[in-house]
């Protein structure tokens, strides 16, 4: 994830602290955003995966970070170990993120 902070534009991050200001205060992007942002990123590039009826999942060796590090609840009966990124979709806009993060 270090490598995708350190390649944002000034105007990368510009359209990504306005996104997560519509949803929430955010006077400055934080770790916190930049995961998310780094996640709607995989989402835009095909590195989020459905097992099927919306269980999203990714390939933490691929992606370089684990689920974990989002700090979400866990379900303990989820196939893949991990987040219910579905909860990450709707609350952070990620339909509107992914579009943005095409680049």
């Amino acid at each position: 994830m270090k490598r995708f902070i350190d390649s944002l534009t000034p105007q990368q991050q510009q359209t990504l602290h306005e996104h997560f200001d519509t949803i929430y205060e955010c006077p400055v992007l934080s770790e916190h955003e930049y995961k998310i942002a780094y996640l709607a990123w995989l989402w835009a590039n095909g590195k989020v995966y459905d097992a099927g009826n919306h269980d999203f999942y990714i390939n933490e060796e691929e992606a370089g970070m684990s689920m974990t590090d989002y700090e979400i609840t866990f379900e303990d009966d989820h196939e893949h170990g991990g987040i219910n990124l579905q909860l990450l979709y709707d609350y952070y806009g990620m339909n509107q993120l992914i579009e943005k993060m095409k680049w």
